[in-house]
């Protein structure tokens, strides 16, 4: 037996509370400077300084022009790739758009979810 469930989200502008008018520049500036305020947020953006700091660091050591495998031969391969269809998911949403991202679940590859695109 295979269980499925829809959920959907319409993700345009995120993350503001159901309140503030996304589309209000006032409404957003004034939600900005008073979350700007707290001290969680001068907490969180520190340490996530710290973090983006970091990240830079570690990219920066990598020399991306560096050819590091230049005596690794290729693998011969006998028989032509191939890929075989085994299941055809139609999406529930009436209107036409494009799918994003596909995710399995890690456990198995039991559950499926797709992320789309709004085109409007």
């Amino acid at each position: 037996r295979f269980e499925t469930e829809n959920r959907g989200i319409n993700h345009v502008e995120g993350g503001w509370p159901k309140d503030i008018n996304p589309l209000e520049p006032d409404q957003t500036s004034r939600f900005r400077k008073k979350t700007e305020k707290e001290d969680g947020y001068t907490r969180s953006m520190l340490s996530l300084g710290n973090l983006v700091e970091h990240t830079i660091k570690q990219n920066n050591i990598v020399d991306i022009y560096e050819n590091y495998f230049q005596n690794l031969q290729p693998d011969v391969v006998e028989e032509a790739p191939y890929a075989k269809t085994v299941n055809i998911y139609r999406d529930p949403h009436n209107a036409r758009r494009t799918a994003n991202h596909i995710s399995w679940y890690a456990d198995g590859a039991r559950k499926l979810a797709v992320s789309y695109c709004n085109l409007e």
